[in-house]
């Protein structure tokens, strides 16, 4: 499980997510499949839940999208976003 940052700000519209992150002062925008991974994130869900959520929604293949999911939390871990819970 991952925890989203406290000076992370999301606001979600029908392109996707943008984030503000007020330590850094960055915006970050997230198309429609990061603003998913982001929701998922934000809802305390697992990554498997997260994977399997977008499957749902986009068709798309499971191995591919956990990949891609993992790679993507990965990138928001090291920006300082999200950190790791567990």
């Amino acid at each position: 499980m991952y925890q989203v940052a406290e000076h992370v700000r999301a606001v979600a519209d029908g392109d996707g997510t943008t984030l503000l992150d007020l330590k850094a002062n960055q915006i970050l925008a997230l198309n429609k499949t990061g603003g998913l991974i982001w929701e998922g994130l934000q809802s305390g869900k697992s990554l498997d839940a997260i994977v399997n959520n977008i499957a749902d929604v986009t068709g798309a293949d499971k191995n591919l999208i956990e990949q891609d999911t993992q790679e993507f939390v990965a990138t928001l871990t090291e920006k300082g976003l999200v950190a790791n819970a567990e």
